[in-house]
């Protein structure tokens, strides 16, 4: 494979230039972006519907997308949207559930039909550093372009389901790791899967992806009017839910908790957020609230800016988080800065970030009688859990801060081009 180096030279006499390929509809690629950039760096983001690399702004934010919903964006002017783009997740649907050796043949004609447009945009653009968050897909298109240096992220589950991949693409994932400059991790856990992939020391490095402002949750003062403006009864005790509204973050599972814990504590209300949500597990969670009787207890809020979500974690008392897998725990480092107790999955991810009596308490993801139980006993003796948040505080600064973590980002990007200047 031909490899496509960026001229070293130009690295002396010019900003640094990276390229992304990263999840579009995250708010962790727009906050990392937005971190960088603010660093002086040229931050350029390939367009997975464009094609194509567009320069990122401080201040852009990407659209908050429907889970089964494709971008509704202007096309670019310079070229139409590729039509293969727009039927490719229905071939992939079919071909799953009839041949699995349909799929791997087209998943070979996908990453090949792309990752010819990927070279060449990376020859006009000309970046010092390829940069991939989140190894699965972006991680494969990133080794198959060819390109050098390039930076692997991992976000949690994608590193931990490299073996229950198809052949092909576990074969191209274990690859494309191996071959990276650097691969990076957000807590030592994750360092450890990728180690065991075959990932040599050297080229490992444990950073935050991206962090969040500690300071701005701490000084935060609660917005009681916009609070009213919600819903949210500031006098009563809260649970809330930052976690979109997916079968992945088992909303259904925290509302079978919440009704058995009003039967205990009427005043209790549950607040959920309503961003990225799947419409038919929308519709169910409705209906849920609806049968169970709990409609006037429950809070469903749209998706709002950073600045109004510090207000929801001031208004809580305790806060949950029950996926089945996750990555990079940016709702758990907020509720930290908060200095709210969080109730979490058991997930290895969470190890050193969030372990169990410590910065705060796992369970059963699966289990709401165990889910409610722990709830009502944090409820109840809230005195008895204030080391646990104290803890969490301090974690938070040590491995969450947005600051201090994009500064190792960017240190990490130096010293990859410093070696061949």
């Amino acid at each position: 494979m031909k490899s496509l180096r960026h001229d070293n030279n130009s690295y002396k006499d010019s900003l640094l230039k990276v390229a992304y390929l990263c999840p579009e509809n995250s708010s962790h690629s727009s906050r990392l972006l937005d971190a960088i950039s603010e660093r002086g760096v040229e931050c350029w983001v390939f367009s997975n519907e464009r094609y194509s690399f567009y320069k990122w702004n401080h201040g852009m934010e990407f659209p908050h997308l429907d889970v089964d919903s494709t971008p509704q964006r202007q096309a670019d002017p310079s070229g139409k949207i590729p039509r293969y783009n727009q039927i490719l997740p229905r071939l992939k649907s079919w071909a799953y559930t009839r041949s699995p050796v349909i799929l791997s043949l087209g998943l070979r004609f996908h990453y090949w039909l792309k990752n010819v447009k990927l070279r060449r945009e990376l020859k006009n653009l000309r970046p010092h550093v390829l940069h991939a968050l989140e190894i699965s897909g972006n991680g494969i298109e990133a080794f198959l372009s060819g390109f050098n240096p390039y930076v692997l992220s991992a976000w949690g589950s994608d590193i931990r389901r490299i073996d229950d991949t198809q052949n092909f693409r576990s074969r191209v994932l274990k690859r494309s790791l191996l071959n990276a400059t650097r691969v990076t991790g957000s807590s030592q856990n994750l360092i450890e899967e990728c180690s065991k992939h075959g990932v040599k020391e050297d080229r490992l490095f444990m950073v935050g992806m991206p962090g969040i402002k500690v300071a701005n949750y701490q000084s935060a003062v609660r917005d009681d009017s916009l609070l009213k403006d919600l819903g949210v009864a500031a006098d009563r005790p809260a649970i809330f839910s930052p976690r979109a509204m997916s079968s992945l973050y088992r909303i259904h599972i925290i509302v079978e908790a919440f009704d058995k814990i009003v039967s205990k504590m009427e005043a209790c209300q549950l607040i959920l957020m309503r961003y990225n949500a799947n419409p038919e597990y929308e519709q169910m969670i409705y209906q849920s609230v609806h049968d169970k009787g709990i409609s006037d207890k429950v809070v469903i809020v749209d998706a709002l800016p950073n600045a109004a979500m510090k207000n929801l974690y001031q208004a809580a008392n305790v806060v949950v988080s029950i996926p089945e897998t996750d990555g990079m725990p940016q709702t758990i480092f907020e509720a930290f800065a908060s200095c709210r107790l969080v109730v979490a999955s058991d997930l290895k991810t969470y190890d050193g970030i969030l372990d169990h009596g410590v910065t705060g308490l796992r369970v059963s993801g699966t289990d709401s009688s165990h889910l409610s139980d722990t709830i009502i006993d944090v409820l109840n003796s809230p005195n008895k859990y204030q080391h646990i948040i104290s803890e969490a505080e301090s974690r938070v600064k040590s491995h969450g801060d947005l600051e201090r973590e994009m500064n190792k980002m960017c240190e990490m990007y130096h010293s990859i081009m410093l070696p061949q200047r």
